[in-house]
């Protein structure tokens, strides 16, 4: 069940010493979708590097925690990728868009290197500041963040028994 991946996904992640302090900043929910896993950016602790859409090794441990806990299970995983509002250019990355787009694929790149199967993988899909976890502040760190849905086992065969 939902409620059961989620506990041990939290007991993994309580397991790895240096994610006690960023407990809070890796929130567990389960929704009407499935099990929504949220990596949220903090001024003082980043998953990413500003600009950047490069894998930290600590995000890369939080994947890691993660992948132990779902690699056997067969519900599909849509990855989110998700900006603040500040609008930036840099040579690498046009717009909030592709840094966003970025961040979601390489946490998929991660996840399978990790032992996801690629055929698990549902959706990558990036948001920019479209979707803002902290609305009334746009520029808030807390809106940087990855979102990894692992979908219900339920909802993932009423899609396939659709026309």
């Amino acid at each position: 069940s939902m409620e059961v991946l989620r506990m041990h996904i939290k007991e993994g992640l309580a397991g790895l010493k240096d994610l006690a302090e960023i407990s809070d900043q890796v929130p567990i929910k389960i929704t009407d979708e499935g099990l929504l896993i949220e990596v949220i950016d903090k001024d003082k602790q980043a998953f990413f590097d500003l600009s950047s859409a490069a894998v930290k090794p600590l995000m890369r441990k939080v994947l890691s925690a993660i992948v132990k806990e779902i690699k056997d299970a067969t519900n599909k995983v849509v990855i989110s990728g998700h900006t603040d509002a500040r609008p930036f250019k840099s040579e690498k990355y046009y717009s909030n868009w592709d840094l966003s787009t970025e961040r979601a694929l390489n946490t998929r790149r991660t996840l399978e290197e990790l032992g996801l199967a690629s055929e698990r993988v549902e959706k990558v899909a990036g948001y920019a500041d479209r979707q803002l976890r902290v609305p009334e502040d746009p520029f808030s760190s807390e809106n940087r963040r990855i979102s990894i849905l692992i979908r219900n086992l339920e909802k993932n065969e009423r899609k396939k028994a659709l026309p």
